[in-house]
């Protein structure tokens, strides 16, 4: 595919998806807080072909 990044969300508490993303290859970006006040995690991957 010709992407620049792919980007992923979850939910801080969901450590199965977490974790999976995690062994994707999928970097961990940092965790923030929604305007409607639930936790999030966002996760990167960048191609490297770019």
């Amino acid at each position: 595919m010709n992407v620049e990044d792919i980007n992923a969300y979850t939910h801080y508490q969901n450590a199965a998806s977490n974790k999976v993303l995690g062994k994707c290859g999928m970097n961990f970006m940092e965790e923030y807080t929604a305007e409607d006040g639930v936790n999030w995690n966002w996760w990167q991957i960048l191609n490297s072909n770019q």
